[in-house]
Formats: C-alpha cells, structure tokens, sequence
C-alpha cells in the first residue's frame, strides 16, 4: 500500500488541495481476484468520504498498477454519469476494475442507508430525521400539548417515531426491489411519490438515493460491454 499512499498525498495536496484537518485518510482494504488469479483488485474506503472508495487494480506479472478515483460530484471525484460515456472505450482489465468499485460503493452506500442509530433522529441529513418528517413533526407537536407526564409523551413519541421509521424503511425496500430488477423509471417514480408525502424537504435525502440508480444503470451498461 505503500505506493497508494504515495498517491493519496498528492491527491489530498494537488487533486483536492484540502487542508490537513479535512484530507482523505485510508480506513479498510479489500482484495479482489480474477477467477485464474492473474489480476487484483484492491477496494479501498477512507476518511472521511467512506461512500466513496478507491480502487487500485493491476496485473499480478506487471509492475503498472492503476487507480480509479471515487465516483462522486466533488473535488477529486468523477462523475459517474460522465463515466458511463467512457465504458465502450475501455480495457477489459479497466471495464472489470469498475465494476468491482461499483459493487463495493453499493455494498457501503447500502448498509449505510438502511442502518439505523438512535442518534440519526436528530440527525439533520439523516432520513430519519424527526424534524423533517411530516407525520413525525405533527404528531409531535400534538403529544407535547397532552395533559400528561413527560415520560409518557416521550414513551408516545417514541412508539410514533417507530411506527414511521419502519414505514420508511419498507418505502426503501420496495425501491431497492424495482432496481434490481432494472425497473430504473419506476424506481424513481416510486420514490419522488412517496418522500415527497413523507418529508418537508427532500433535496438531500434525493440526491444520497436516486445515486443508487445512476449506479446500477452502469452496472448494467458494463455487463453488455464486458
């Protein structure tokens, strides 16, 4: 790893040029092969941006290694979407190495979006913040004017907040199913419908989910290229 670190220096100093607080740092690796064991492939996730991991791929009898650099839409990432146009024109070593950092940021992106923590209720970007769901907010606001002790609004509040998490979660399901069955339109329209009934505001719940999309359309359009 230690030419990989080589080049995350001049990433964070050069291609990003973040200060020293915010520079990306190496969390966990993993190692792919290929089925005859002639090439590998090494998913790397970082600090800060664990959604987005790095890829260094080579052949095991030459000494180029290559770096893919993370999909994403800021300084030091690619657009995936700019990607995709690119996948007709690249190796099969390249085409393969793609994949593999498209199934490893799934992988992440996934767990991360369906794991839940107590704290993600007051977290602001969290789409199980609290206050930026309708029914949690009103019922809320309802149970507070109650002429009851504090511990029973709160245990109310609770058993609320439950209730909508877990419908939540089932929208999520249910949008993930229509993807992986490449229902790509329906999929998206699924889940406009239903967030915007549930949230006040769903800019940024949008963008971390319809990225799924994005991503398993290239996964598709290297399956017919590879």
């Amino acid at each position: 790893m230690s030419v990989f670190n080589l080049f995350l220096n001049y990433y964070n100093n050069t291609i990003c040029k973040t200060p020293h607080t915010n520079s990306v740092r190496i969390s966990e690796t993993k190692l792919e092969e290929t089925l005859n064991k002639d090439a590998f492939f090494i998913s790397i996730t970082t600090i800060p941006f664990n959604n987005h991991p790095f890829m260094v791929y080579g052949y095991y009898n030459n000494t180029i290694l290559k770096i893919l650099i993370p999909l994403g839409n800021k300084s030091g990432q690619i657009n995936i979407r700019h990607v995709g146009t690119l996948v007709s024109k690249m190796a099969s070593l390249d085409k393969l190495a793609l994949h593999h950092l498209l199934r490893s940021t799934l992988t992440i992106r996934e767990f991360n979006i369906f794991k839940y923590t107590k704290k993600l209720i007051d977290t602001p970007d969290s789409i199980f913040n609290c206050s930026n769901i309708k029914a949690c907010q009103e019922s809320t606001v309802k149970i507070h004017k109650m002429n009851i002790t504090q511990t029973q609004k709160n245990e109310l509040i609770n058993k609320v907040y439950i209730q909508i998490k877990d419908i939540i979660l089932e929208h999520l399901k249910r949008y993930f199913k229509l993807m992986k069955s490449n229902k790509f339109a329906d999929a998206e329209s699924y889940l406009k419908t239903q967030f915007n009934n549930i949230y006040y505001d769903t800019k940024g719940i949008m963008g971390h989910l319809l990225i799924f999309i994005e991503i398993y359309k290239l996964i598709e359009t290297l399956k017919k290229n590879i």
